[in-house]
Formats: C-alpha cells, structure tokens, sequence
C-alpha cells in the first residue's frame, strides 16, 4: 500500500485502517525528499535539510499538511499543537518511542531516488506492458523494497496519468524528449501505444483563457 499524507491517500489510508484492519501495513512512500521516511524510520521531523526539485513533483515537499492530521489521531490536540509549532519554531520536532510505536503499526516508511524511479518506470512497462507516471513508480518502487524484505503481497495506490509527465516519462523509456509538451504527448503514444487521455489531448486545441503576465513586484498593483 503507497500513502503519501495528500488529502486522497490520507482517506485511502484511514480507510483502510478502518475497514481492513488484517490488509497490513500501509507504506509511505517518498522521492529524493524523504523527511516522511525518516520521520517514520527516526522518530524526527526535521525539515532543516536541502529541497531538491524532483521528476515526481507532488512528493517534492518539506512539511506535510496530512502528517498533522496522522499526530491528532496519535497525539492529539495539545501535542499536535506543541509539536507544529516547535516546527515553525526550531524547523524540528521529535516524538518518544511509544508515539512512534502506535504509528509504526499501521505506517512503514522507504524512499527511492531519481535513478530508481526512472528505473521502475522502464521495468514495469518492458515487463508487464504497464505504463505508469513518476509517483507511481515512487510508490511502486518502494513496495518492491518492502516486499522483498517481509514478503508480504502489495497494492499500490497509482496517483495519476503517465502523460502528465510525459517527458519524465520519455526520458526513463531512454527516449529523446521532444521541447514542446504537446510533442512530447504524441512521442509517448508513438513510443508505447498507450492512449493519451482525452482531456490531456484535447488541451492542444483548447482556447488560451490567461495570457496576462506581471512583474513580482508589480503583483500588487495588478489586483
């Protein structure tokens, strides 16, 4: 199981740990930015670290909103509370090993890195045909981790269309990536006969609503 402490996969998350409690453990899986994998792995949140701007964009984060929730639950109100603003305070915050032992229980924590994810991507697709975006393979890279250490069977939750990022995904196919976006839609289709989506493909030919354009600093006089 991928949980990546958005709003979808939080629900997916509870849910399952609601409903399906013998499912197992649900993973988080993180990119390069892997603060949720140690916070898990660690016992610390510490977002003092450099950012890095990732092929998995989505997963590019610092601080995670939905992780607050997942304190409420474990915490609640006041050491939720104490902890995010010991965060905004110091950058850090750090919970005691009976804390973490309540989220370990329904939580593991690997992470995959650029090389890896594009790895998977080729993998899945000269394996098994399946074309999958770069949060996918994130997600099914790290139960790939998971699994070959515990054995146990995964599910995971893919999180969107390859063709939104299709030149990341061209690019882990080993394929030149054309410079136009719309381009680089018709190689990926041309590459692996996988239909483009109907609302992507239907972008080329859409009306161009905002082409207004500002200054950061002129930004105030422009409302």
């Amino acid at each position: 199981m991928y949980c990546l402490f958005r709003n979808d996969h939080f629900i997916v998350a509870f849910g399952f740990i609601i409903t399906v409690p013998a499912f197992g453990k649900i993973v988080c899986a993180s990119n390069k930015n892997d603060i949720l994998t140690d916070f898990i792995n660690k016992g610390v949140y510490d977002k003092r670290r450099e950012f890095f701007t990732t092929v998995s964009p989505s997963m590019d984060i610092l601080i995670s909103s939905n992780l607050e929730r997942l304190l409420w639950f474990v915490l609640g109100a006041d050491k939720t509370r104490e902890c995010m603003e010991k965060l905004a305070r110091e950058g850090v915050y750090s919970l005691d090993e009976e804390s973490m032992k309540l989220i370990r229980e329904d939580f593991a924590g690997y992470s995959c890195s650029e090389e890896e994810t594009k790895k998977t991507i080729s993998e899945l697709f000269s394996e098994y045909g399946y074309l999958c975006d770069t949060h996918t393979a994130v997600a099914a890279n790290a139960a790939k981790q998971y699994k070959s250490e515990k054995g146990n069977k995964m599910l995971v939750v893919s999180t969107a269309s390859p063709y939104k990022f299709a030149p990341a995904v061209l690019s882990a196919l080993g394929e030149e990536v054309p410079s136009d976006d719309f381009d680089a839609l018709d190689k990926l289709f041309a590459v692996t006969k996988c239909a483009i989506p109907k609302n992507l493909a239907s972008l080329r030919e859409a009306e161009v609503r905002f082409t207004k354009t500002v200054e950061p600093e002129d930004m105030i006089n422009s409302l």
